[in-house]
């Protein structure tokens, strides 16, 4: 719903100032690296772990990132059971 909701805004930006349009697609785009970044460095952990599921995991990582407060707390503990369970 979010990537939803960034896309429109992009898409059809209002007319706020140049500066402010800037800033938020600044902001998109290091989020996102930061989200690639921090998404790489959880399958590469998981993939040296031995953890079945791990490009599964990174990818889930990286997508819950954007999600603010509880994505990342939530991208933490999806892989525990496998982890386990395994």
């Amino acid at each position: 719903m979010t990537l939803l909701y960034m896309m429109f805004w992009l898409c059809q930006p209002v007319f706020v100032g140049e500066t402010v349009t800037a800033l938020f697609k600044q902001y998109i785009l290091l989020k996102t690296f930061a989200s690639v970044m921090y998404a790489f460095c959880i399958y590469m952990l998981l993939e040296v772990l031995g953890v079945d599921l791990a490009i599964v995991f990174g990818l889930i990582t990286f997508l819950f990132n954007f999600v603010p407060e509880v994505g990342t707390i939530a991208a933490m503990l999806l892989p525990v059971p496998v982890i386990l369970f395994d």
